[in-house]
């Protein structure tokens, strides 16, 4: 299926997928994927969810431009990927790999992402809970 919208909007979070071109299948994360990027980045105190989505591509990469994500513009914001399993959780074990977001002067963002997950990844959008003390 072909979608004929530009801009997909996510109401949970109140951001858009801009194109996100015809190879690539979207979903709402799973709350269980939440939960464990949360818990596996505890240690980096970084536990504010901001937003989150699923994705499966057949490409070797995928790209998404986010506009409209709300953060606070004073924290870094990360992107948390995770490997997701049939049902739509985090696959048993997996590793979480973190990525600064770089924010364009307009506030959109720019991932580029893993593909050839045939059950494919988890984004979860996450900042710090708490500010650190600068050194």
């Amino acid at each position: 299926m072909e979608l004929s919208e530009q801009s997909v909007s996510w109401d949970d979070y109140d951001f858009y997928i801009e194109n996100p071109g015809s190879d690539v299948k979207l979903g709402n994360a799973s709350a269980d994927c939440e939960t464990y990027v949360k818990s596996e980045l505890t240690s980096q105190n970084l536990t504010q969810v901001l937003g989150s989505y699923w994705y499966e591509t057949t490409a070797a990469a995928q790209s998404f431009d986010i506009s409209d994500l709300s953060y606070d513009a004073s924290k870094e914001l990360y992107a948390a990927i995770v490997a997701t399993d049939a049902t739509g959780v985090p696959v048993a074990g997996s590793a979480v790999t973190l990525r600064a977001v770089d924010v364009s002067a307009g506030g959109s963002l720019t991932l580029s992402l893993p593909g050839q997950n045939a059950t494919g990844y988890a984004v979860v959008f996450v900042g710090r809970a708490i500010s650190l003390p600068r050194s």
